[in-house]
């Protein structure tokens, strides 16, 4: 979907014209998506490691149903994780660079992130790289995220802060993370 690779930017400037197909898989990865947040809500890796072991053990699990869940970035990617996260019953917050008034979800600016990943039991990031700075999720935004919180990227590895995201997860301040980007 991106053209925003050094390699693209050369191509154009030789005056060759590029086309994207931004969208066209919107509908898979937000599926994607949703699988983490399952995952993370029944901890998977436990259940999967129990099953390794022929061991019959109880796991906690969490509900989606009722937890908040933002998305930042409300493009193709965005939209349909909105949609799926409310057809699971979730309070949707998104976050756009400019809300238009006619999103699926209450929807605020990039201005409030901070606000949105105090609140967010599970964040989404699904930016484009042009509509955010890098290291959007650096040590101090990740410590702003509610204990125990999922953080899920499906824009680009650049969003987060890999170094301080390992040490939130180590550290338990995060409940658990899946990374379609690193």
């Amino acid at each position: 979907a991106g053209v925003d690779h050094p390699w693209f930017q050369a191509l154009h400037a030789r005056g060759i014209r590029l086309t994207t197909s931004s969208g066209a898989h919107a509908v898979p990865i937000a599926q994607t998506v949703l699988l983490y947040l399952l995952a993370l809500s029944r901890d998977l890796p436990a259940w999967l490691d129990a099953q390794r072991r022929r061991a019959w053990e109880t796991h906690p699990i969490a509900d989606l149903q009722g937890l908040v869940l933002g998305v930042v970035g409300l493009g193709p990617i965005g939209l349909e994780v909105v949609r799926l996260g409310a057809a699971c019953g979730m309070r949707v917050v998104g976050a756009r660079r400019t809300p238009q008034g006619d999103e699926p979800c209450e929807t605020w600016p990039l201005s409030r992130l901070d606000e949105l990943v105090a609140l967010a039991d599970a964040l989404v990031l699904a930016l484009p790289p042009p509509a955010h700075p890098p290291d959007l999720m650096g040590p101090a935004r990740l410590a702003r995220m509610k204990p125990g919180a999922w953080l899920v990227n499906v824009g680009r590895g650049s969003l987060v802060e890999e170094p301080a995201l390992v040490a939130a997860l180590r550290e338990g301040r995060l409940g658990g993370a899946g990374l379609d980007v690193f």
